[in-house]
């Protein structure tokens, strides 16, 4: 959750009067986290070497979820989310 949220604070910083949403749901195998942000862009999984400042969040997301994705929040932006296995679930149920 933490990396949705950083990258929907950058994005909101250069959008002047702009709110960010976080939204969290429990299911009994998963944890589906999301954020919305007022950028039109989606989200890339960009090279980012180890000393870089930016540019991993999105491989960390992609490494520890089972899927995540993006969609458009007509009128402007975006929800960026992320489904997280729980402990102790099989990985077989979070493959797609």
């Amino acid at each position: 959750m933490s990396e949705l949220v950083a990258n929907a604070i950058r994005h909101t910083r250069a959008a002047e009067g702009q709110r960010i949403w976080l939204a969290l749901h429990l299911l009994p195998n998963e944890l589906i986290c999301a954020a919305t942000d007022p950028s039109p862009r989606p989200p890339e999984l960009l090279s980012a070497d180890a000393t870089a400042d930016r540019g991993r969040g999105p491989h960390v997301v992609d490494n520890l979820s089972s899927s995540w994705g993006w969609s458009p929040t007509p009128p402007h932006g975006k929800v960026v989310w992320s489904t997280l296995p729980l402990h102790g679930t099989p990985r077989s149920q979070h493959e797609t």
